[in-house]
């Protein structure tokens, strides 16, 4: 199993400092002075599922090793504290678990966080 990474990013792109307050030309920068912009986004993680090839997001995962174990959103939910339709979002991954969340979730599906992620 391979895990494509990182959750986070960080992006820098150096621009045209421009004390007119005009918005700077990033194509065509004539650098005067620099200005660094960071910018951090979120990556979906997901994992590469060796035997079938498949690329699966965390959610999906949760969501297979749930079903092997026989267990419904329902049951996982209450033994994690959280609703149904929370974890319905979690799976779908239209929502994060935290690393707290993702830890008990993995201890009920007796597998590891590594093996979620």
């Amino acid at each position: 199993m391979v895990t494509i990474q990182p959750v986070f990013s960080i992006s820098c792109l150096i621009c045209n400092f421009n004390p007119t307050n005009e918005i700077p030309n990033i194509y065509n920068p004539s650098f005067v002075g620099y200005t660094v912009i960071v910018v951090i986004y979120k990556h979906i993680t997901t994992v590469i599922n060796g035997k079938e090839g498949k690329i699966m997001s965390v959610g999906e995962n949760i969501k297979k090793r749930r079903e092997e174990k026989g267990l419904s959103q329902m049951e996982l939910a209450s033994a994690i504290g959280v609703g149904q339709s929370y974890l319905s979002q979690i799976e779908r991954g239209t929502k994060a678990a935290s690393i707290q969340l993702g830890k008990e979730i993995a201890e009920i599906l007796d597998c590891t966080l590594d093996d979620l992620a």
